[in-house]
């Protein structure tokens, strides 16, 4: 019996690409996990993952982990959402600035609506003598 395994080339390089990604990110969380024991306190790994597309349509991804302390990553969210919140707030009070032109808008053409009802009942209800002198 043979030890060998047969396979296509480009099979093999794609395990051998991931292979190597695997590494690299191994060695990155590794590298990250040494730094959290160098430092007191809790810690966050922030990974980001940058992908993009060559003009030949390959496509290539860049990822990048680093430690920052946990108060940092607390108050930069605390931030995100005081913004989040704030801007949200802010399309709350123009919808209901909408909705209140739009409601007045709505109590104008009742009321023109309700005026043109009672004129064309008045019209409607004249006398015949007032029926033969407006002609």
């Amino acid at each position: 019996m043979a030890d060998n395994v047969t396979l296509a080339l480009k099979a093999y390089n794609d395990l051998r690409d991931e292979n190597d990604a695997l590494r690299s990110e191994n060695e990155e969380l590794t590298s990250a996990l040494k730094e959290i024991e160098k430092k007191e306190g809790q810690k966050v790994i922030v990974r980001e993952i940058c992908t993009w597309e060559y003009e030949d349509g390959d496509e290539c991804e860049e990822r990048t982990t680093r430690v920052k302390g946990f108060e940092e990553v607390k108050a930069e969210v605390e931030d995100f959402y005081k913004k989040k919140f704030e801007s949200l707030n802010d399309q709350i009070k123009e919808l209901d600035d909408k909705n209140m032109e739009l409601l007045d808008e709505i109590h104008k053409l009742r009321d023109e609506k309700l005026e043109a009802q009672m004129e064309a009942s008045i019209l409607k209800h004249r006398n015949l003598w007032q029926r033969i002198l407006n002609k």
